[in-house]
């Protein structure tokens, strides 16, 4: 009997020592309660599949330029111990002659201007990504939030908005005022490809 109750405490202990998983979207009850996450998650994973609405080709045309978005998941490092799922958001964006005005579809995962995933906010239709340029000391950053409610969208739209930074390393560096490629805090509705 002794043996029995012995082995069953050391397969709680290793259960509960085991890496953990935290679905995506109950990352931002931890942001909310002003916690970390926890110490024994390994993997901050897509279980629930929330990120394939987003997956694909999107575009919506918007004060004469065509803006184009690739989206993709991803699984990043976060540290030695722990990786997320994250959604990737490279964007082309053309003027009404069909000028390329900035494309970021050839560029390797990880590099700084492709938009890249935080967390999804409460109810999981609204996706948070973080928009950053090489330049974002001068204040060129800022968030992303992508929305599909397959309710009023039918599905296949999907609502964006882009919130610029707001803080400057050293005014003197930064002569100019930060330029962004989206429309600043107006909502655009894309539709899938």
């Amino acid at each position: 009997m002794k043996k029995i109750l012995f082995l069953i405490i050391i397969s709680t202990l290793t259960y509960n020592c085991k890496a953990q998983i935290l679905p995506v979207e109950d990352v931002i009850d931890y942001i909310r309660q002003g916690e970390g996450i926890p110490a024994n998650t390994t993997y901050i994973k897509d279980v629930n599949n929330l990120f394939d609405e987003f997956i694909g080709v999107w575009e919506v045309s918007y004060d004469n330029k065509i803006y184009e978005f690739h989206i993709v998941s991803h699984t990043n490092s976060i540290d030695e111990d722990t990786i997320e799922d994250v959604l990737l958001i490279r964007h082309k964006i053309t003027d009404s002659n069909g000028t390329v005005l900035e494309n970021t579809t050839g560029l390797l995962n990880g590099d700084i201007s492709i938009i890249s995933g935080k967390y999804f906010l409460e109810g999981g239709q609204s996706y948070n990504a973080q928009y950053f340029r090489p330049n974002s000391k001068c204040g060129q950053f800022g968030d992303v939030i992508i929305t599909i409610d397959n309710t009023a969208l039918a599905g296949n739209k999907m609502k964006f908005i882009f919130s610029p930074g707001h803080t400057i390393v050293d005014p003197n560096d930064c002569p100019n005022d930060a330029v962004y490629p989206f429309p600043r805090d107006t909502t655009l509705v894309f539709t899938k490809q």
